[in-house]
């Protein structure tokens, strides 16, 4: 137990005062979210592709029709997704720079939404128009707010390493990618 407040306590600082802390950001979350949501993580469900696009097209007010989806359940709502050139590249960009504001702690503030038409919530952070969805079957039972949060943000760090989007919306429909 000592060992892993150390550890935490020294990735903290660490970050906090390395001239690397953007570099080491991710990596510095998932550690320190890990650490807190191990308890209610449930590693036998797996969010398939299918179902993160069902839930988050449920979490989206239909009024707003531009949007991306990451790999892990982040996702980003565009005004005028139109009057981008490259959307799939502003979205990635949009990711890595809003995650340089937030420090690499577990102190992020989040603001947690229980959805309506879907199984699970939808997390706010840090960044205009970016969300993570977390689905219910994801955490185990009774998962407190503090849970949902660092699980989300795990989610979100892990979309800012791979960067990878698999659904795009605009007005030419939905776009899939492998």
């Amino acid at each position: 137990m000592y060992f892993w407040i150390i550890i935490s306590l020294f990735t903290v600082l660490y970050g906090c005062h390395s001239s690397s802390a953007d570099q080491n950001k991710p990596k510095e979350i998932i550690q320190t979210a890990l650490y807190d949501f191990d308890t209610t993580w449930r590693s036998d469900f797996d969010l398939d592709r299918t179902r993160l696009l069902e839930s988050v097209q449920a979490a989206i007010i239909p009024s707003y029709q531009d949007w991306v989806i990451f790999e892990n359940g982040s996702y980003i709502i565009f005004d005028h997704i139109d009057s981008i050139l490259d959307p799939m590249k502003t979205a990635k960009r949009w990711l890595a720079h809003y995650s340089k504001l937030g420090r690499p702690t577990k102190d992020w503030s989040v603001s947690i939404t229980d959805l309506d038409y879907s199984e699970g919530w939808s997390v706010f952070g840090n960044g205009y128009g970016i969300y993570t969805f977390v689905h219910i079957l994801e955490l185990k039972e009774g998962a407190p707010p503090k849970q949902i949060g660092n699980y989300a943000k795990w989610k979100r760090a892990k979309d800012e390493q791979v960067g990878k989007i698999i659904y795009l919306h605009n007005s030419d429909g939905l776009q899939s990618f492998q």
